[in-house]
Parts: C-alpha cells; structure tokens; sequence
C-alpha cells in the first residue's frame, strides 16, 4: 500500500486529503483476483485554482508488487464537493468510506 500512497501524493503534487478503497472491495463483494480501486481527494494550491487549465481529476494506474492491478482516481476538493451536492453516487461512497492515510 506504501508504493500507491507515494503515486497518489506525487499525482496530487504532495496535497493528498483522503484516499480509501472503492467498487467490490468497499462494498465487501470483492474475491481473490479483484483488482483494486481506490479514489481521494486533494487540495489544489491557490495558483492551480485560478489556473483555468487545472484540472478537476486525475486518474491514473499502476501494477503493485503484493495487491497486483490499482486504478486510482483522484478529485479536487472543489469539483469533489460539486460532485457531492449533485448527488453523484461515486462522491458519496467516498463520504462514507474509511480513509487510508
């Protein structure tokens, strides 16, 4: 888990707030050749915020040595909490999911 949380900060430029499991391994329907999803948020500077070409996610994957394929997906705060209050179902599992830090 330490090698995804060391892509995530670097994706999220070291601004990384929250990240936590998603899809069958949040639900607990997952099995043994599952892959893993993970999705988070970070925090966008200042400059990245009134930069109009800042995004609002980054996706991205790698192949752990021990946990096999991730997909990891990772939201601003701002675009995050505008996906909340549009109801987004993807938004809201990751209200209530736990966070890995």
């Amino acid at each position: 888990m330490k090698t995804i949380l060391e892509q995530a900060h670097t994706h999220a430029r070291g601004k990384l707030i929250y990240l936590a499991l998603q899809g069958s391994r949040l639900y607990g329907t997952y099995h043994k050749d599952s892959d893993y999803y993970l999705r988070g948020v970070f925090l966008p500077s200042v400059i990245d915020l009134l930069d109009s070409r800042q995004k609002d996610a980054l996706s991205f994957s790698l192949q752990d040595e021990t946990l096999g394929h991730c997909e990891i997906t990772l939201w601003s705060f701002p675009f995050w909490l505008r996906l909340l209050h549009s109801g987004d179902t993807n938004a809201t599992d990751l209200y209530f999911a736990s966070t890995h830090p």
